[in-house]
């Protein structure tokens, strides 16, 4: 090989590494050629699954849903001819498809496993109390009578309970031996809204529920011991977060500022490598420019390195093989070719991370308490330390207002010159810290 063909070799490799390195997403086969509804691992047979309105990969036909075993996407024979989106589950060895009718798959056939009735379909699975229960907007199961969510014991299905649920149910969990069931719905007096949980013998509400006219709740998950409800909600509708919260089982807790922009929602929540991550239609998360997905490390959300493309909505995550893996209505992230679905690689991405909340938590030593919320003039700080000080900073983090050394059980701050909007109040008694928000109508 002579000097000049050496040169351009080795510029070449240099030039290759540099770029396999800089990219934070990578491509994930050939992608498809429409988005997926859904990702699902299957632990059993380790695969992914891939179900939506896709049609092909590449020029690999499919019809509705795919698998893949590492290296690319591929079809699922028995599944020809079959429209099979919105839902894939693993059950006693089985594998669930579609949304109506339901189909099983026991690894030698193929059969219809449920049917609904009145254009009902089926939106998820889970197993509660030894019961497979399927939950989804329907008024009868294989003929039986049942709103909107049933259990099959392995031999009989039934109706869950006796409730008439209104609109869909879209999302369940177990927490703490709980049933939790959010989504669109409301029971028939209003008592539970767009959010339950079964405690074995009723359904009972989750405090307040969630509020607002166009209100929901479409995720749960479980991290750090809470329980994560995500969806397109607001505070301003006295919701306890922007589009996500946390449950103790007991109390709302914050998760940071959350989502504050018009029009947007959190699709799918999912727990990777010790953190909690978000996806959904939102260009910005505490405060800060994140793009379709952050992460949580129980403090902050932090995004994932986007280079400002506010133009992909990223719909559903699961992990593989330890990998972190996404679908959306998008076919370029950071103006690299996905074809709806890629794979989350890190390398030297930089953290853009929203203002810290919650630093110190006083853990009972001091009282704080924060009123009006929201305030059209006055806001009221009530404290139980001796000596406190305060900042009032901007959703980016900039301070607004500050004080020191207030020596006051009740003290009265102006806030009527602040623009309407969100804000954060830092407080600190010398030994503890925490930061509280509050809005200014």
């Amino acid at each position: 090989m002579n000097n000049s063909l050496k040169i351009i070799c080795v510029v070449h490799f240099i030039l290759s590494a540099g770029i396999s390195y800089s990219q934070k997403w990578t491509t994930v086969g050939n992608g498809f050629n429409f988005y997926p509804d859904k990702l699902i691992h299957e632990p059993n047979n380790n695969v992914l699954y891939a179900v939506g309105s896709f049609t092909k990969t590449g020029e690999i036909p499919l019809h509705y849903a795919a698998q893949f075993t590492g290296t690319g996407w591929d079809s699922i024979p028995f599944l020809a001819g079959n429209y099979a989106d919105r839902n894939v589950f693993s059950y006693n060895g089985d594998i669930l498809f579609g949304h109506d009718p339901i189909l099983r798959w026991n690894g030698t056939q193929l059969d219809t496993f449920l049917k609904f009735s009145g254009g009902g379909s089926g939106r998820g699975f889970l197993v509660y109390n030894n019961d497979l229960v399927v939950y989804g907007s329907f008024d009868s199961i294989n003929g039986l009578a049942a709103r909107s969510i049933a259990k099959w014991d392995g031999v009989n299905w039934s109706a869950f309970d006796t409730t008439i649920w209104y609109q869909p149910i879209v999302a369940a969990i177990e927490y703490k031996g709980e049933l939790y069931i959010g989504g669109n719905m409301s029971n028939y007096n209003g008592s539970m809204k767009r959010l339950a949980r079964w405690n074995g013998a009723q359904w009972q509400p989750v405090d307040s529920g969630i509020r607002g006219g166009f209100a929901s709740v479409g995720s749960f998950e479980i991290y750090d011991n809470d329980l994560y409800i995500a969806g397109g909600f607001s505070s301003v509708d006295s919701n306890p977060g922007n589009c996500i919260a946390r449950w103790d089982g007991t109390h709302w807790k914050n998760a940071g500022v959350g989502v504050t922009s018009a029009n947007a929602a959190i699709f799918d929540l999912q727990v990777y490598n010790n953190e909690l991550f978000a996806c959904g239609q939102f260009t910005e998360m505490d405060g800060m420019p994140i793009n379709g997905i952050a992460k949580w490390d129980g403090n902050r959300w932090c995004g994932l390195g986007q280079n400002g493309q506010p133009n992909y909505t990223i719909n559903c995550m699961a992990v593989y093989d330890d990998e972190l893996y996404v679908g959306g209505p998008f076919l370029t992230i950071d103006g690299d070719t996905m074809n709806y679905v890629a794979k989350w690689v890190g390398n030297d991405f930089t953290d853009t991370c929203g203002l810290t909340t919650g630093v110190k938590e006083p853990n009972g030593k001091v009282d704080w308490q924060l009123y009006p919320n929201p305030s059209t003039g006055k806001l009221t700080i009530q404290s139980s330390a001796a000596s406190f000080s305060f900042q009032i900073l901007s959703t980016d983090g900039r301070v607004l207002m500050q004080s020191t050394a207030v020596q006051q059980p009740n003290f009265d701050v102006d806030v009527s010159a602040l623009p309407a909007g969100l804000y954060f109040l830092q407080l600190w008694d010398g030994g503890h810290q925490v930061v509280k928000k509050f809005v200014k109508e």
